[in-house]
């Protein structure tokens, strides 16, 4: 799926996060809103299998995201779309309090350290590798 053919219609601040997420194998983007200075950085996505969220997981644990806050989460969402299996779960990475400037900073330092350890081969094997 091309998530950037609407990009005009994306707040800008969330398109480097989004290209990093969309980035992971398995994970897919469905939606996006900045919080334009008033609510908090959030994104909505959808994934493939657990792999593709110990990736996600990573980067959301404080030691590795280069944040140093226990601020932004991931969550899981249920849609409540009356279907069954993965079509009525989402999850939404958000900035929880941090707001604003101090967000759209934060975004973009996830961005930074998803695309490096995305670029690390013996990182992404080691979270990538099926469970047997």
């Amino acid at each position: 799926m091309n998530w950037r053919k609407d990009i005009k219609d994306l707040d800008p601040e969330v398109i480097n996060l989004c290209d990093s997420l969309n980035s992971i194998d398995g994970i897919e983007t469905i939606e996006s809103c900045c919080g334009h200075e008033k609510t908090s950085f959030d994104i909505w996505f959808k994934a493939r299998d657990i792999n593709s969220l110990y990736v996600v997981s990573r980067f959301m644990d404080n030691r590795y995201n280069g944040i140093n806050n226990n601020t932004w989460s991931c969550v899981v969402e249920d849609v409540d779309s009356g279907k069954t299996g993965e079509d009525c779960v989402i999850f939404c990475i958000s900035s929880g309090n941090v707001i604003g400037k101090k967000a759209y900073e934060q975004a973009n330092i996830l961005s930074s350290e998803i695309n490096k350890f995305l670029s690390n081969k013996k990182f992404m094997k080691m979270f990538t590798q099926k469970n047997t």
